[in-house]
């Protein structure tokens, strides 16, 4: 006999098989990328392959989880209950609980005591600072995948400082610190403290900080988040413990319960659930089509200017322009009577000196191509919203 715990967050799937004696025998973490059903398909068609009818216990838990409950698939199981569970399962004398993932965060105190009467539970707001999605955000602008982050930040050798307690407010800090100059590395330490500062000023708050404390969920295979809750929360190695499958820690719990209340789970019903609901929903998209977005932002920059034709002109002398912006770098080429000679429109991607770089090499390019000689007059460069005369 089997049990299964499930636990469906915002950005992943975590799936924890156990056996009768409560031993992990098959697991997986998943990053569903908004394939949510596709992938619980998949996995749970693979256990059933697998252990065939012995999965007959379970429970399901985490925020996107409810509707496997809905029509007696799989019972549900709150969230908090399944996390203090796995976390027990984990290390019997934990006292307190970080989860941070990747769209809400918790801090558990008191998880020792046996009558669970003193337990304090303090969770995170709608704002996606200090979660998953916050790191995940700022670093996709960075142009880096979230795997390397770890390694990354191991040779930053200063953390700058950047706002946690706004994606926007950090987004503006990030680009102030690239341009002046400071390596994408530091960047990534900066944003793990900025992250764990504002989990401790809006999670942890004034509760009492009891170690050992367990390190959970997908954000605690970060070492520079682990690195920075360590410095911040002022805890010595052993006082913070982060298991091996620490993001399967909930699952694990559901499993747990499951198996002790002997709650039934039949994996068949939970793809039928899944199928049903996949067919109705598909019913409400044939009734409602709108056109798709590819259009939208696809060769934007495409005759942004109607360039001056200098087709006769073998020599070329003006003036350079550049708007660098969060989301966007501009650069131009301009004559002294004012007419657009070239010009390109680049995406920032979190580098502006690769856009600007990428920029000036392309009109230096084209020119070369067509035969001309090139003479810059002056360059003028706007920085969010500052103007700056470069070169005269």
């Amino acid at each position: 006999m089997f049990s299964l715990g499930i636990d469906i967050g915002y950005s992943s799937i975590k799936f924890v098989l156990i056996n009768k004696n409560l031993e992990v025998i098959d697991l997986a973490y998943i990053l569903h990328k908004g394939r949510v059903k596709e992938e619980i398909v998949k996995y749970v068609s693979y256990l059933e392959n697998k252990y065939g009818e012995g999965i007959t216990k379970g429970g399901a838990t985490g925020q996107g989880s409810k509707f496997l409950s809905d029509k007696k698939g799989i019972s549900w199981i709150n969230e908090v209950t399944s996390l203090v569970e796995g976390s027990k399962h984990c290390r019997e004398d934990i006292k307190s609980v970080i989860e941070i993932g990747g769209q809400s965060s918790k801090y558990i105190t008191n998880v020792d005591d046996n009558g669970n009467n003193s337990i304090k539970i303090s969770i995170n707001s709608n704002c996606s600072a200090g979660t998953g999605s916050f790191l995940e955000e700022q670093v996709s602008r960075l142009g880096i995948r979230l795997e390397d982050y770890s390694k990354l930040t191991e040779k930053a050798s200063y953390i700058p400082r950047i706002a946690g307690r706004c994606s926007v407010f950090a987004k503006t800090d990030i680009i102030h610190h690239q341009q002046e100059g400071t390596e994408t590395k530091e960047i990534l330490l900066g944003l793990a403290y900025a992250l764990v500062k504002n989990y401790r000023a809006n999670v942890v708050k004034k509760n009492p900080i009891q170690p050992p404390i367990l390190l959970t969920g997908g954000v605690a295979y970060n070492d520079a988040i682990v690195k920075a809750l360590k410095d911040v929360m002022k805890l010595r190695n052993e006082e913070m413990i982060t298991p091996d499958n620490c993001g399967n820690v909930a699952a694990l719990g559901a499993a747990v319960i499951g198996l002790k209340e002997r709650l039934l789970l039949d994996l068949s019903d939970i793809k039928r659930i899944i199928t049903e609901k996949d067919q109705s929903q598909n019913l409400i998209q044939d009734a409602v089509s709108f056109p798709t977005l590819e259009q939208f932002g696809s060769h934007d920059s495409i005759n942004k200017h109607e360039c001056k034709d200098i087709s006769s002109q073998s020599y070329v002398k003006g003036y350079i322009g550049i708007d660098v912006g969060s989301t966007s770098t501009n650069v131009i080429l301009m004559d002294e009577d004012y007419a657009v000679l070239d010009f390109r429109y680049l995406r920032t991607l979190g580098d502006p000196i690769a856009a600007v770089s990428k920029g000036l090499l392309e009109i230096k390019k084209h020119m070369v191509e067509n035969n001309k000689e090139l003479e810059i007059l002056g360059v003028g460069l706007l920085v969010l919203g500052d103007i700056w005369q470069v070169a005269t």
